[in-house]
Parts: C-alpha cells; structure tokens; sequence
C-alpha cells in the first residue's frame, strides 16, 4: 500500500518542476519519455526531494551509461525510494 502523503509529495515536485497537469503523473509515467524531463530537471527534483531520498539515490536514478538518459526512471521508481527511506 502506497503511503499517499509520499505520493502527492513526489506528485507535486514533479508538476512543480516539471510544468505538467497532474493527472499525467501517473505511476508508470518515465520522468524523461513521459513527462518531458530534462537532465536539468532530474537535477532539480533530485534536489527538492533530496531530503526524503536515500543518499545513493542519484547513484540508483541518474545512469552512468552512455546513451541512456537521464530521467529514464519512472514515478513509481521515484516514490518507491522516498518510501523505503521513510520505513
């Protein structure tokens, strides 16, 4: 189950920064693919959330390979990491 005060959190950086409507945050929604982000704007959330996320959170969302971009991550990735620091 879900902890929805994670959930509309994540939701509401993601509009904030990311200038979308809310209903498309949805949980299979890919920050870059989906919603538009780029690389500045991961950075940016990564940021604002950067309080509630693991400290190798960068290292889990950001790839180090080439080619695959940032943003790559969906919602759902995102929240699931803000839970498991919570816990």
């Amino acid at each position: 189950m879900r902890d929805m005060r994670v959930v509309e959190l994540v939701e509401g950086v993601l509009v904030d920064v990311l200038d979308v409507h809310p209903e498309t945050v949805l949980p299979y929604a890919r920050l870059a693919g989906d919603l538009g982000a780029t690389e500045v704007d991961v950075l940016a959330i990564l940021q604002r959330l950067e309080r509630v996320l693991p400290d190798d959170a960068l290292e889990r969302l950001v790839p180090t390979a080439a080619g695959e971009p940032a943003g790559s991550f969906s919602v759902a990735d995102l929240v699931d990491l803000v839970e498991a620091r919570s816990r």
